[in-house]
């Protein structure tokens, strides 16, 4: 997991080959006006515009990914992103292979505040649980294929 800001953004090019493109687009585009729903960038590269209301930490789902890395920003409003290293999620609660999802039974063991201005990168070994928060939350969400 990276928690960053979007200002030091080009430290995390290496990272993977599609950072950089993620990075560029936030910086090119207006994402307070981008229409909810996915937009393809490219054939490894979407990003999700959603607007969703924030819960309770103890009503966070832990969830994971295995083909894509998620980065994770609020347009609007503060995510209290939750987050367990996958070997210690425990059991599978449910599991959507055609979604690349899987969510967990278990809680966060540590959480981060992510405010405008800032993002947060869960890779496949990352269990997360985000939309934790007060309100509606505008987020932007690109996944990157592993």
């Amino acid at each position: 997991m990276i928690l960053g800001s979007l200002s030091d953004c080009k430290r995390y090019y290496s990272l993977n080959p599609s950072f950089q493109k993620a990075f560029e687009y936030i910086s090119n585009n207006d994402l307070h006006s981008l229409a909810p729903g996915k937009h393809e960038i490219d054939e490894n590269l979407f990003v999700i515009s959603e607007k969703v209301q924030g819960k309770a930490k103890s009503d966070a789902a832990l969830e994971s990914h295995k083909a894509f890395i998620d980065i994770q920003l609020c347009i609007s409003g503060v995510d209290n992103m939750g987050w367990k290293a996958l070997a210690d999620c425990g059991s599978v609660k449910e599991h959507y292979a055609d979604k690349d999802l899987t969510f967990y039974e278990g809680s966060p063991t540590a959480f981060c505040r992510v405010s405008e201005g800032q993002f947060a990168v869960f890779f496949p070994e990352d269990g997360h649980a985000p939309n934790i928060g007060d309100g509606e939350l505008h987020k932007i969400v690109f996944k990157v294929r592993v």
